[in-house]
């Protein structure tokens, strides 16, 4: 029995509209669809800027970003490449509520390690997709 391939699968047929029509451009929190940018959506990882100044891991906006992105991920089954994703939201949210700032900040030094696993899981799977046709 043949193993099922899905990048195979994605490259061949899901990257290709049967109705001429444009795919929509990938932004975090884009949920599952016909057309949905798969090759976009791992893109956007793979060139993500991890900010270096740990403060602006605990402003919402960044926070929420990453979890519009981390349901993106999920919802279109992308598990393997969320993973890391999603275990540095919990760092970042478990460093937020902290007042002792020596914790607060090796808490958020492990979100940026797990945010770099992630944009190289991504990246990865990327090339995989776009067979180096990036």
């Amino acid at each position: 029995m043949t193993k099922f391939d899905s990048h195979k699968w994605i490259r061949e047929f899901k990257t290709k509209s049967t109705t001429n029509k444009l795919i929509e451009a990938f932004v975090p929190g884009s949920m599952w669809s016909d057309d949905f940018d798969y090759t976009g959506m791992l893109r956007y990882s793979a060139e993500m800027t991890i900010p270096e100044d740990l403060m602006q891991f605990a402003q919402d906006e960044f926070v929420q970003l990453l979890k519009d992105l981390f349901e993106s991920y999920t919802d279109v089954n992308y598990h393997t490449e969320a993973q890391d994703l999603g275990i540095a939201i919990d760092w970042i949210d478990d460093a937020r509520g902290r007042d002792d700032v020596q914790k607060m900040r090796m808490e958020l030094e492990r979100a940026q390690e797990f945010l770099e696993s992630h944009k190289k899981a991504a990246t990865k799977t990327l090339k995989d997709l776009t067979k180096g046709k990036m």
